[in-house]
């Protein structure tokens, strides 16, 4: 973990040397790798990354929300109504539905795209694993309760569905079987009866994803008990 810890501060002098990450925005695939590289440190060590994207251009609008995701708005009332929590819970919100559209996106690619085709989309997910570990290492969910843990419990599950489903990186990888576990974690020290009751449709597919992220290990027998 302190070599890791090590690595990644290096990496971050050295992208500030150049002038920050925007520094690199003429070499796309070069600034993307780097952000993932310290997605990926942070996501391990459990902290900050080393290297902010202040001042990187926001991602392309995922269009009008009444007809990308009809139902967000009802889900927003929801999880701020039981958790209290009403600007997570709208940045949880923007979060499912850029999640979703970028799914959209790379479902309609053709099978056989070049790397150049698909790292537009790459370059936005990566702005949105982002903030999904801003959403994940939030203060108030520190330490997570059993009504806002949901919070902490969709951060790690989109991190897997981007890895999986999006990246398209290997099934039995190291950083999926972590947050798996993390979720595995999560959902033993809370009332899972009762937040599916609360939450059934995100809750099955919280377990999904963790099983998913957990081939490999026997986190993935754990989560299909549970299905």
């Amino acid at each position: 973990m302190d070599s890791a810890k090590v690595h990644a501060n290096g990496l971050g002098a050295l992208v500030r040397s150049r002038g920050g990450i925007q520094g690199l925005a003429g070499c796309p695939f070069t600034m993307g790798f780097i952000i993932w590289t310290d997605t990926i440190a942070s996501l391990i060590m459990d902290t900050e990354p080393c290297i902010p994207l202040n001042h990187l251009s926001p991602p392309q609008s995922h269009g009008d929300w009444a007809t990308s995701c009809p139902l967000a708005p009802r889900y927003q009332s929801k999880l701020s109504n039981f958790t209290g929590l009403p600007l997570l819970s709208q940045e949880t919100i923007e979060i499912y539905k850029d999640l979703r559209h970028f799914i959209t996106m790379k479902d309609s690619m053709p099978v056989s795209h070049d790397k150049s085709e698909l790292q537009p989309l790459l370059d936005m997910a990566g702005q949105l694993d982002r903030r999904l570990l801003k959403l994940i290492l939030s203060d108030c969910l520190d330490p997570p309760s059993q009504t806002t843990v949901i919070y902490k419990l969709f951060g790690n599950a989109a991190l897997i569905h981007q890895v999986m489903f999006i990246r398209q990186a290997p099934t039995r990888l190291s950083l999926s079987n972590i947050v798996s576990s993390r979720i595995r974690t999560l959902i033993e020290a809370i009332d899972l009866v009762a937040l599916r009751i609360q939450y059934p449709n995100v809750m099955l597919w919280v377990l999904m994803i963790g099983g998913i992220g957990g081939v490999g290990t026997p986190d993935q027998r754990w989560f299909a008990e549970r299905l």
